[in-house]
């Protein structure tokens, strides 16, 4: 019989915490799943925005490099996912890699070796191809993303607290304290008392004599997470930084188109003068025999100032260059009349225009997104439902009232008129005796305010292995949801985002259920803690 009453007061512990837990776990599960849902959808938005936009607006010329834009989103999302990757570096990259075809697509009459490329993308700090958008887009992709991927994993970190702690089963000590408060009645025949409030309070305080341990970490952690929040709702918003990103792009692009005779002569100052890629009208057709016959290395005029081989410019004998048929200098000019080239062609017959021959630039369609339908006045909201300043305000609140949860814990438990006996109602109740008063007083929070604990036995002197790790946990995302919020790297925590529990940082434990089954002492079994009643 006892061994009967020991396993239905297991089952009721469960379902006492489940009950207690429900809010808090619900909580973080879901907002946790929702930011990670909200924030991939808003890069793929992006991307997609971008790519609409530019094919629009640059045409072929933009399909033939969309490589580089598309590399960027992978690298921000692959920052995004785990990817200890440093943002500048990212951005850097990507516009030097910009700054590299532009100069080439606005300089078409000539033929550019690596080495020189490599000079021109050398001098970018000098000259400022794209004004201070590079600088400035940097520094608010740096501080969005730090925040916005240090935000998600705070609310992983909590779900996965939360979680493992209700892995952790009763103890015989709290087990047989929850027995006598429960079960013992119906043993005097009293079935219809209900435990007093305040003995309810001491057998969950001793049962969760540790989880009251956490308080203090999770406290710091609500107060980063909060703090972090605010960041996002203002400098740190990440909405606002990513959806006009096509647009600042589109600036920079603009600003260089602007700037290309000023920025040539400087890149001819640093180094040199470019190889020319003239033809004459003779040689569309094809390259003269002598020039296909010179060897390696002849007809070269001399070196530029930075090192580079350069060669002669070929004229038409009538004096003018030819550029390349088609080709103008302008960016814009020059998709325009690529795409031109290729109507041509469809409609001459060049190319067929059906499903063996199609458009091979098809495959970057990414998506149906009507940008003209937006409305100016209101905010873009992804599938995920809402906009950052919605979904922020949202966590914020429920992470706010996550505050002494697990001190709270009792309580919520105690409180519960189906649990036990309402505090008013102390007078008849079941006192662990018998139908009257409690007597005892109600013990404070904590292991080592249970010494003295009448109803449950707790070791005072054993740690909670398991606990002990949760708090670690909390520290030290604590600390990095700080260096986010004053805007500082911070590298990344082992944690599934979407699915949880966190992969490292909380040991190996045994069980086939994945259930601890007693507590902590540092090998990362979970034993019985205090003695037998």
């Amino acid at each position: 019989m006892e061994s009967k009453l020991k396993s239905l007061s297991e089952k009721e512990y469960n379902k006492f915490l489940d009950n207690a837990f429900k809010y808090a776990k619900g909580t973080f599960v879901s907002r946790t799943r929702k930011f990670d849902e909200f924030f991939t959808e808003l890069l793929d938005k992006a991307k997609t925005d971008l790519h609409e936009m530019f094919v629009k607006t640059y045409g072929l010329l933009y399909q033939q490099n969309s490589y580089v834009f598309t590399s960027l989103f992978e690298d921000l999302r692959s920052y995004y996912k785990g990817t200890d990757l440093s943002l500048l570096t990212v951005l850097d990259r990507f516009f030097q890699t910009l700054f590299r075809k532009m100069f080439q697509l606005l300089n078409v009459s000539h033929k550019f070796t690596d080495n020189y490329l490599d000079c021109v993308t050398s001098q970018m700090d000098k000259l400022k191809p794209f004004g201070d958008v590079p600088q400035k887009l940097s520094s608010q992709v740096k501080r969005s993303f730090v925040a916005a991927r240090t935000f998600v994993q705070g609310l992983a970190i909590g779900r996965d607290v939360i979680l493992e702690v209700l892995k952790i089963l009763p103890t015989d000590a709290c087990t047989k304290g929850l027995m006598r408060m429960t079960y013992c009645p119906h043993c005097r025949g009293i079935t219809q008392t209900k435990p007093c409030n305040n003995l309810c309070l001491n057998t969950m305080k001793g049962c969760l004599a540790y989880h009251a341990e956490l308080n203090s970490p999770w406290n710091e952690y609500i107060e980063a997470m909060k703090q972090l929040a605010e960041r996002l709702e203002g400098p740190f918003n990440i909405e606002a930084v990513v959806d006009p990103i096509d647009v600042k792009i589109s600036e920079a692009i603009m600003i260089l188109q602007e700037n290309s005779g000023s920025v040539q002569e400087q890149v001819t100052l640093g180094c040199g003068q470019a190889q020319a890629n003239i033809r004459t009208k003779r040689s569309v057709a094809g390259e003269s025999s002598a020039e296909k016959s010179a060897p390696a290395g002849q007809g070269q005029a001399g070196q530029g100032q930075a090192g580079l081989p350069i060669r002669p410019q070929k004229d038409d004998p009538a004096g003018e260059k030819m550029p390349i048929e088609g080709i103008g200098s302008s960016f814009l000019e020059a998709s325009k009349q690529l795409d031109k080239q290729l109507q041509s062609q469809l409609f001459s017959g060049g190319l067929k225009n059906d499903k063996t021959h199609r458009n091979p630039y098809d495959k970057f369609s990414l998506g149906k997104y009507d940008r003209s339908k937006e409305s100016k006045d209101i905010k873009p909201t992804t599938a995920a439902g809402t906009s950052l300043d919605r979904l922020v305000k949202d966590i914020k609140e429920k992470v706010r009232v996550a505050k002494d949860f697990w001190i709270q814990l009792p309580y919520s438990i105690c409180n519960d008129d189906e649990i036990a006996a309402q505090p008013q109602d102390d007078k008849d109740c079941w006192n662990g005796a018998d139908r009257g008063r409690y007597t005892s007083a109600v013990q404070k929070d904590g292991v080592m305010n249970q010494i003295n604990n009448p109803e449950v036995i707790v070791n005072i002197n054993e740690a909670n292995y398991i606990i002990e790790q949760q708090k670690l946990q909390l520290k030290i995302i604590t600390s990095k949801l700080n260096n986010a919020f004053n805007g500082e790297e911070v590298t990344w925590v082992d944690t599934d985002i979407v699915g949880g529990v966190y992969g490292g940082g909380s040991g190996d434990y045994s069980g086939d259920d994945g259930i601890y089954d007693g507590s902590g002492s540092g090998d990362g079994s979970w034993r019985r803690i205090g003695r037998r009643l």
